[in-house]
């Protein structure tokens, strides 16, 4: 479940677990009313555990505009431990309120990425974060960098291979002072760091 935008006007997002594919049902934070429900990812290939991300896009005086923004990944595929089966990927779903206070709801864009580690959005930069293990397994795992507009991959950083750099669902830590990013892995910690 997470809670988006005011009180008296916001929204509720929460994901099912309908078979085969999840939804994301948004809700009036004021009277439980569903707003709207989106189906996600591939039937069959569908499931997420994680809280949705999301937040209220503001107008220049920062004041809520009712333009809500959700991002839900998908986590589904047979995990044993210790190797993950991730399937793609994020998907970015916008809610708009009408003027008669409905809502318009639609899926943007969707990420081929498989994320393995909770993603972190940074509203600064319009960047999405994700821990990421390639398509090919050989090739280890990466950082990722994703277009909050467009959906699209803009930037890759290998991390390593093997055991010891699988994230196994360890969730991405942003330090803005540091310009870096972390997440824990099987045996540690990998970060990325921004050169000065």
């Amino acid at each position: 479940v997470t809670l988006i935008g005011k009180p008296e006007d916001g929204l509720v997002a929460i994901t099912d677990n309908a078979a085969p594919r999840i939804h994301l049902g948004l809700y009036r934070r004021t009277t439980g009313e569903q707003v709207c429900s989106v189906p996600l990812f591939e039937a069959g290939k569908s499931g997420t555990d994680l809280s949705p991300l999301a937040f209220e896009h503001a107008d220049g005086s920062g004041r809520g505009t009712g333009h809500f923004s959700i991002m839900v990944e998908n986590n589904y595929g047979h995990h044993v431990f210790p190797m993950p089966d991730p399937h793609p990927g994020i998907a970015r779903i916008d809610a708009v309120r009408q003027e008669d206070g409905s809502y318009r709801c639609e899926q943007v864009w969707q990420t081929a990425e498989k994320g393995i580690a909770g993603a972190k959005l940074a509203l600064q930069s319009g960047l999405l974060y994700m821990y990421i293990n390639d398509a090919n397994p050989a090739l280890g795992n990466y950082f990722a960098a994703i277009d909050f507009n467009s959906g699209s991959t803009v930037y890759r950083q290998h991390t390593g291979m093997g055991h010891g750099y699988n994230a196994w669902q360890g969730v991405l830590s942003l330090h803005r002072s540091q310009a870096a990013i972390y997440t824990t892995t099987m045996f540690g910690l990998v970060t990325m760091q921004d050169r000065p």
